[in-house]
């Protein structure tokens, strides 16, 4: 009996591709995880004392360190939740740079925060509440994503925001390049939004978090297509 096999190469399907300098990145931040230290952070959750510093099979880590290695002034995290990674990144950012953080919940009604009010208190940490996917809360925050130099997105791969998210991102003016680090890019939502992206890429999943971690670069345009390739996940 003869079966044929037809296989694509993911490599092959995806758009963008990866660099020798983003490859060089990805390096830096993996080699520099395991020194970091977030055990001070365990006290906050039962989430943190079972998860923050595990490394590989979580991202916490892997985060602090690639914000170690960027070393940006503006860091954007999409996706607050109970805060641990705007947390993590926190403890090697740098004391005059940003972190502003969005979410559709204001953080206190989270049952489960590992956030404190004195979090909040010197100014480097600082929430916004509203969807990024939409047209007009977007506009409003540009300052913002036009500022950052690390945007971490861990939105709520719903098939609607990350797609209406990226199109709005690709279609801006940048002066300055940035790094994206995308979460849960193996859940089934997000399959085609990492695969169609249509920027330097590479995969760190087997050192971040288990369902999938990546990152890409944002080059500096003055012009770019506000619609990247076609994806499947609508």
């Amino acid at each position: 009996m003869h079966f044929e096999l037809s296989v694509v190469s993911p490599l092959l399907e995806a758009a963008g591709g990866s660099s020798a300098e983003l490859f060089e990145l990805g390096l830096r931040a993996v080699r520099g995880a395991p020194a970091i230290d977030l055990r001070k952070l365990h006290e906050r959750s039962m989430e943190a004392r079972e998860h923050v510093s595990v490394f590989p099979g979580e991202h916490y880590r892997l985060l602090a360190s690639l914000v170690r290695c960027i070393e940006p002034t503006q860091v954007l995290e999409i996706g607050t939740y109970t805060g641990l990674s705007a947390l993590a990144m926190l403890t090697t950012l740098g004391t005059e740079a940003r972190l502003t953080t969005f979410d559709i919940v204001p953080w206190r009604q989270i049952p489960t925060t590992a956030l404190r009010e004195d979090d909040f208190a010197d100014g480097r940490l600082e929430q916004r509440v509203g969807d990024l996917a939409q047209v007009e809360f977007f506009r409003q925050n540009r300052d913002v994503i036009l500022a950052s130099e690390l945007i971490f997105v861990d939105g709520p791969k719903d098939g609607r925001f990350e797609p209406a998210f990226v199109r709005q991102l690709l279609a801006m003016q940048r002066k300055e390049r940035c790094v994206l680090f995308f979460d849960d890019i193996r859940l089934w939502n997000m399959l085609g939004v990492w695969a169609d992206l249509p920027l330097p890429k590479q995969d760190l999943t087997s050192f971040g978090h288990w369902t999938g971690s990546g990152i890409c670069r944002l080059e500096a345009t003055t012009k770019r297509s506000a619609t990247p390739a076609s994806s499947n996940t609508a």
